[in-house]
């Protein structure tokens, strides 16, 4: 072989090895999560550019995700950790947490994920109920990513027409007698006032919950045990129960999920509806009537001063405890937490934001998204997280039947809910 064709060799040799020793450098992270970045909806696209930016930032470290069904990622996550085969990371919402917390595998994200935010970072959000809920002992467990709750939707031009304000709608009482009042009989059918979930599904949200809430913000006892046979319970229970029996909202709620009262609304038959802010878009998309005439309220409470609490739920990313990449995973999970992330998970992925940063964009300025500044604004002025640790799909589901019970006269709101406290002792023992 020539001199030149030494060379030639010599470094084609060292530029494989170069490119192999970069390859063996490169640390991959897997993480479980519901979205599906290979796929074409906008969260997966934004989940896509992030993990794209962030390999770029980082050439060290590769992400790769391996999709799964949302409602069985926490025990599946909670499962292999105890095989020592879960993944770095893993999306988990709020409800589940209790599998990975109560078996202690998710790791402290205060210094992998956190430890370099400053003041001015945390000070950016608008509450800070999302950290709280994830927080035990000084050690943050779980990173939110995407805040969700319930709200009011309402018709604006039908109250107009039946001369209602928002303003009438402040507290529980004054919402009745305005969902009283847009009750409406037509050739059609009936148009009802106010349409809520009463099913047992366990992710229908009881209305009842925020009127508990609201006065008795202590739901479960150290024991998860619900605490609800109380002046507070019994109130908000007969409060749920008067919407169905003083013909309000239709009977035919006491079996719907929410997807049923959203659809109902969607198709003209509500003027005001409990639905998702995650659905608060798409609703306005399908609604067979004017879009722009949908609009959001703030929830109710008993004395009108402040909004009723909004229980939040949402998204968290979770890092194994015992992975040997928790440095890795851990700054991928702020990276999807910060600021940048936040702001390309709201313009583009449609979520409502929860931080002042993102509020401030010109891009929410638009009439259009007047709804986003509305639910961060109640977001920002009462808002809680129930406890991770203790079942709250499961109280949900009782608190909905209680609520049924009541409606039909087969008992007291008392009565209902010393049943809804005995399955809870039941299911925590």
């Amino acid at each position: 072989m020539s001199y030149k064709g030494r060379m030639i060799a010599a470094a084609a040799l060292a530029a494989a090895l170069v490119t192999a020793g970069q390859a063996a450098a490169q640390t991959t992270v897997t993480m479980w999560s519901f979205l599906d970045p290979a796929k074409n909806t906008p969260r997966e696209r934004v989940l896509r550019e992030l993990i794209e930016e962030f390999e770029k930032r980082n050439p060290t470290i590769k992400i790769r995700v391996e999709p799964q069904v949302w409602h069985q990622i926490a025990n599946k996550f909670t499962i292999a950790a105890s095989t020592r085969t879960a993944p770095d990371i893993a999306w988990i919402n709020y409800p589940s947490l209790v599998l990975p917390f109560s078996a202690d595998v998710a790791a402290d994200l205060r210094q992998t994920a956190f430890g370099s935010w400053g003041a001015a970072e945390w000070d950016d959000y608008v509450t800070k109920a999302p950290f709280d809920a994830v927080t035990q002992n000084g050690r943050i467990l779980a990173a939110p990513i995407m805040l969700l709750s319930n709200t009011l939707l309402y018709r604006k031009d039908m109250f107009a027409s039946a001369g209602v304000t928002p303003n009438d709608v402040r507290t529980w009482d004054g919402l009745l007698v305005a969902a009283k009042k847009l009750t409406a009989q037509s050739a059609g059918g009936t148009t009802w006032g106010l349409g809520f979930p009463l099913s047992r599904d366990g992710a229908s949200q009881p209305l009842a919950f925020v009127g508990i809430v609201d006065q008795q913000p202590r739901i479960f006892d150290d024991k998860c045990v619900p605490v609800l046979a109380t002046p507070a319970g019994e109130k908000a229970i007969q409060m749920a129960a008067n919407f169905i029996t003083e013909r309000a909202t239709s009977r035919e709620a006491l079996a719907q999920t929410s997807d049923d009262s959203q659809e109902l609304f969607i198709g003209g038959r509500q003027a005001i509806t409990v639905g998702g802010t995650s659905r608060v878009a798409s609703i306005q998309e399908r609604a067979v009537f004017d879009r722009s005439q949908v609009g959001v309220l703030p929830w109710p409470s008993w004395t009108g001063e402040k909004p009723g609490p909004y229980i939040l739920d949402g998204w968290t990313s979770v890092v194994w405890k015992g992975s040997p990449r928790q440095r890795e995973a851990g700054a991928f999970v702020a990276f999807m937490a910060g600021a940048e992330a936040a702001a390309k998970w709201t313009v583009q992925g449609g979520q409502v934001p929860f931080r002042k940063s993102v509020l401030a964009l010109p891009e929410l300025a638009a009439p259009a998204n007047a709804w986003m500044h509305e639910i961060a604004k109640g977001w920002g002025a009462n808002a809680t997280f129930p406890p991770p640790q203790c079942n709250v799909a499961a109280l949900y589901s009782d608190l909905n039947v209680a609520v049924q019970k009541v409606a039909r006269g087969d008992a007291t709101p008392n009565a209902a809910l010393k049943a809804v406290e005995a399955e809870g002792r039941e299911r925590a023992n």
